[in-house]
């Protein structure tokens, strides 16, 4: 038996005998069958949302001086302690149907009397969300660890980053959310892997400002036209711009490989990274790295022919040597490193005024 994808807009009926596609009719029967096979699926849905194990009880990750930022905020007092969680709303949900068509023994799609193709069934299918995500925080019994008020939001504008989970309805079947992240600066989109955690499912990501979430689904992981292994850099990192010595040349899909303690990337020619800037693949997240002259992966504090200084993760618990980025406590010390892309992202402040507005001196300490 045939089928055909037709667009249904949540909360927008078929009329009864409406073509589908020109060619097609929905019958009354069919039209009434569908509008409860809606209804039920939201049902579902907004159940799951409230449910999904995999989100319950989970907290959220925070990277940067998140006690102090509150602080300046005037979010918390001095001596106060907060735990930080996530707000999120469904706005919407768009549905599409997959539409089965009667055949013959020939499986040639059979026709009425009208000559438009008879329609067996509707079945409908969420394709796209929307959900709006809010920053938030509960304050903590400093000793106990006993929760004080509500949970409140708040505006987090930059002050530290967040990764949270975002749940995924258990009747979307495809392994990938395509998510357009849409914000007064802008629409980000980048792709997540669907995961499966005790029943539920769930993506997860990472910023340091929320507002609308939008998720498509597709089964097609977003590597082959334009490779996940993005561009490669001499100079500084993070998106072309600045005074970076930048190649425009995509660097072929390659493979990680171990050297005694040390990394190297391989490129799809067979030649290695080294002596730049890559933005590589690695647990299904993008990153920078740096590699010297001799193709080694580096680590910890790095100073670039500019005289820029990064800080490359060190540990070795799956995210080393990747570029760090905001607020970072190092030996005890908090520095800020570059969160915008303009080719120098990535780049510690020093002797300057962070964008949140705390005093650096010149290695770059925060002065307290």
């Amino acid at each position: 038996m045939r089928k055909k994808h037709l667009a249904v807009l949540l909360g927008m009926a078929l009329a009864a005998s409406a073509p589908v596609s020109g060619f097609a009719s929905v019958s009354e029967e069919q039209q009434t069958a569908l509008e409860e096979a809606k209804n039920s699926l939201v049902s579902a849905v907004s159940s799951e949302i409230s449910s999904n194990q995999a989100i319950s009880g989970k907290p959220v990750e925070t990277t940067g001086n998140v006690t102090a930022q509150m602080v300046n905020a005037s979010l918390l007092e001095d001596g106060e302690k907060a735990v930080i969680s996530t707000l999120q709303t469904l706005k919407d949900i768009v549905m599409d149907a997959q539409v089965e068509y009667e055949t013959d023994e020939n499986g040639s799609v059979k026709l009425n009397e009208s000559g438009m193709r008879i329609i067996k069934s509707v079945t409908p299918y969420i394709s796209r969300m929307t959900y709006n995500v809010e920053a938030a925080y509960e304050l903590q019994h400093p000793d106990t660890g006993s929760i004080l008020q509500e949970k409140k939001a708040f505006d987090l504008n930059g002050m530290f980053s967040i990764t949270f989970r975002i749940p995924i309805p258990s009747s979307v079947s495809a392994l990938y959310a395509n998510v357009a992240h849409i914000s007064d600066q802008g629409t980000e989109r980048f792709q997540e892997t669907i995961h499966t955690e005790n029943g539920g499912k769930y993506i997860e990501v990472t910023t340091d400002h929320f507002s609308d979430f939008e998720l498509t689904f597709t089964n097609v992981k977003e590597t082959s036209e334009q490779p996940e292994n993005v561009y490669v850099s001499s100079g500084g990192s993070g998106g072309s711009g600045g005074d970076s010595d930048w190649s425009d040349t995509w660097v072929p899909e390659g493979s990680w490989e171990t050297f005694g303690d040390n990394w190297k990337y391989k490129k799809g020619d067979g030649t290695y990274a080294a002596n730049g800037w890559y933005q590589l693949l690695w647990n299904n997240k993008n990153e920078w790295y740096h590699f010297d002259a001799e193709a080694i992966m580096q680590t910890g504090w790095f100073t670039d022919s500019d005289g820029l200084i990064y800080y490359l993760y060190p540990i070795a618990d799956g995210d080393r040597g990747k570029m760090l980025t905001g607020w970072q406590l190092i030996d005890g010390i908090w520095y800020y490193f570059k969160t915008i892309s303009d080719g120098t992202k990535g780049s510690l402040y020093v002797n300057t005024t962070t964008p949140d507005g705390y005093q650096v001196d010149e290695r770059g300490a925060w002065i307290q």
